[in-house]
């Protein structure tokens, strides 16, 4: 997941758009939404890219600026946390003129094959500057590193391994494992409370996340909906959050931690506030009809009221009661616009002279059962439970 709390939990396309980075919504295959559209200055063909690991930052090469322009291997940095507006946080020159062709990202580094230029390794651990520097290099077409479309055309730096193949347009394939030293990876954080889908309410919800990295976490920072909720620089990383403060729905809750060169990792998870209490129903009346039927046996049919905390009347509401002390069986029904249902039980034993009749429970879809609240004006039920005799 992005740090974009806009869009958790989408399917998203980032596009090298000829000229520009078209980020598009694809969750939906037949009605795809374009999000954003950015241009930036000197595109010539924009070509291909890749998010870094935490998906915030995009860097983007573009296929014949070398050519065209005159300028050396250039890549362009975008800050894509907001989706709906990425912008353009600087640009890296190389060492040489070569075109740019396809960049991988795995952790601190983009393996770029540059046509003439070969493999060359490139350190982003300082991205969010754009201060980028090579590492490492492979030259595949040693004679020169000019603009033009011989070498590698791509690469593969993801076996867990850690080597890297390198395609050749007319040398072949290269198996390289690149020597890069020591290596300060960025951190992992990973949200453990709230859990996503998760609702919570309350003053002082808990907000938790375990972080770690390999020289250490300077700190964890936590959001809810991109706004800033505290700060913890010690283990075990949480702090308190009053969801009194933002409105009842869905909000994306994530943690930022952050290393001690200021490398950054994130995490999202989406739960749903719920502090305002849903109005209550309650059965307000329980009436009672007999009949007789063939062989002595008997029917009895319960007439259920239903009110909402002001003893208006409600319709729409599913009411289930039970038969006991006579009968047996349940039954359900759904108030109609007078609030009232009724329940039949047919064909109970003649040797039975009464029949217990049970709510078990009432659901409707904006309110909440208040069982407590039950009453009957009659006095012939509590509400809740009728004893109904035999005609």
């Amino acid at each position: 997941a992005g740090p974009d709390p806009d869009h958790q939990g989408r399917e998203i396309c980032l596009n090298s758009n000829e000229d520009t980075l078209t980020i598009v919504d694809v969750t939906n295959k037949a009605n795809p939404v374009q999000l954003s559209r950015t241009g930036y200055p000197g595109a010539q063909y924009t070509h291909q890219g890749w998010l870094t690991d935490d998906s915030a930052y995009f860097l983007i090469d573009d296929e014949l600026d070398e050519t065209n322009l005159g300028h050396n291997t250039r890549t362009r940095v975008f800050d894509v946390s907001d989706l709906d507006a990425p912008t353009l946080v600087g640009s890296y020159d190389a060492t040489t003129a070569a075109i740019d062709h396809n960049q991988y990202v795995k952790g601190n580094f983009s393996y770029q094959s540059n046509y003439r230029a070969g493999l060359r390794i490139v350190d982003i651990s300082q991205v969010a500057t754009a201060n980028l520097s090579e590492a490492a290099f492979f030259d595949v077409w040693p004679a020169d590193d000019a603009s033009g479309f011989n070498g590698t055309w791509s690469n593969y730096p993801y076996f867990a391994s850690g080597i890297v193949v390198v395609s050749g347009i007319e040398q072949g394939l290269f198996v390289l494992r690149p020597n890069l030293g020591p290596q300060d990876n960025p951190p992992s954080v990973a949200l453990t409370d709230p859990v996503d889908g998760a609702t919570v309410s309350g003053t002082t919800v808990l907000v938790a996340a375990n972080a770690s990295d390999d020289n250490g976490v300077t700190q964890v920072e936590f959001f809810v909906d991109g706004n800033s909720i505290g700060v913890d620089t010690t283990a075990p990383y949480s702090v308190t959050w009053d969801s009194t403060t933002v409105a009842d729905g869905s909000v994306a809750v994530s943690a930022t931690a952050t290393d001690t060169i200021g490398q950054t990792a994130g995490d999202v998870h989406t739960v749903t506030v719920d502090n305002v209490a849903d109005p209550t129903i309650h059965v307000a009346d329980l009436d009672a009809n007999t009949s007789t039927g063939r062989g002595g046996k008997w029917n009895a049919t319960v007439t259920i009221t239903v009110h909402d905390s002001g003893e208006a009347l409600v319709d729409g509401a599913t009411v289930d009661g039970s038969w006991s002390n006579g009968a047996n069986g349940s039954g359900s029904c759904v108030t109609m616009s007078g609030g009232t249902c009724q329940i039949t039980k047919t064909n109970i034993n003649k040797n039975s002279s009464s029949a217990t009749f049970t709510v078990t429970g009432v659901s409707h879809a904006s309110s909440a059962y208040a069982s407590g609240d039950n009453h009957d004006p009659d006095g012939d039920s509590d509400g809740t439970t009728m004893v109904i005799a035999k005609p």
